[in-house]
C-alpha cells in the first residue's frame, strides 16, 4: 500500500500519475480506505468510510479520468525528467486535446521553465503551485496538470474555404 511506504502528499502525486498516464489505472486494495497496515480488513467499519479523504480524493481522479478520455488512449511523451528527485513532466495527447503533467519528487522547491504557458488551462494541481506565462513554481512534492487551451476557440482570420475557380 502507498501510504504505508509514503506521506499523503506523495499518495497523492502517485495518484495523479497513475490517472493520468495512458492505460488502465490499477490501485491498490485499501488506497480509498487510507489503510497503511499489513492485511487490514478495509469492510471493517473502523477502517472504510466512503467519506474519507482518500476515498473522495479516489472518486474525485476517477471523475477526472471520465471528463478527459484523451488521458487514457492517448499517446504519452516524456518532456522533462531528472536523475534523482527532481521534476517530471510529460504530455498525453489524443487529436486536439494535449495535456501536460508536471511533478516535483523532490523535498525542496523547484522552478521549471515552460514557454507558452499562458497558452494551457490549469485543470489540477496541488497547494502552491503557481506559474507566470513562462515558468512553473513547484513546491515539495507537488503536480499541476494543464491543458493545451483547444485551437477550436480561436478564431481563425479570412475565410474558412475558398471557393474553386468554375464553382458555382
Amino acid at each position: 500500500r502507498m501510504a504505508a511506504r509514503a506521506n499523503q502528499a506523495s499518495v497523492r502525486q502517485s495518484l495523479v500519475a497513475l490517472f493520468t498516464l495512458p492505460g488502465i489505472p490499477c490501485v491498490t486494495y485499501g488506497s480509498e480506505a487510507g489503510l497503511t497496515g499489513s492485511r487490514q480488513n478495509m469492510f471493517d467499519n473502523g477502517f472504510f468510510d466512503p467519506d474519507r479523504q482518500e476515498a473522495r480524493w479516489l472518486k474525485e481522479l476517477i471523475a477526472f479520468r471520465k471528463k478527459h478520455p484523451a488521458l487514457a488512449r492517448g499517446k504519452c511523451r516524456v518532456e522533462r525528467t531528472s536523475l534523482a528527485c527532481g521534476v517530471l513532466a510529460y504530455t498525453v495527447s489524443a487529436g486536439p486535446d494535449a495535456y501536460t503533467m508536471f511533478f516535483n519528487t523532490s523535498p525542496d522547491r523547484m522552478i521549471v521553465d515552460f514557454p507558452g504557458g499562458s497558452g494551457h488551462l490549469k485543470l489540477l494541481s496541488s497547494e502552491g503551485v503557481t506559474s507566470t506565462q513562462d515558468a512553473i513554481l513547484l513546491p515539495p512534492e507537488s503536480y499541476l496538470v494543464l491543458k493545451r487551451a483547444s485551437a477550436a476557440v480561436r478564431r481563425p482570420r479570412g475565410p474558412l474555404l475558398k471557393p474553386l475557380k468554375g464553382s458555382l
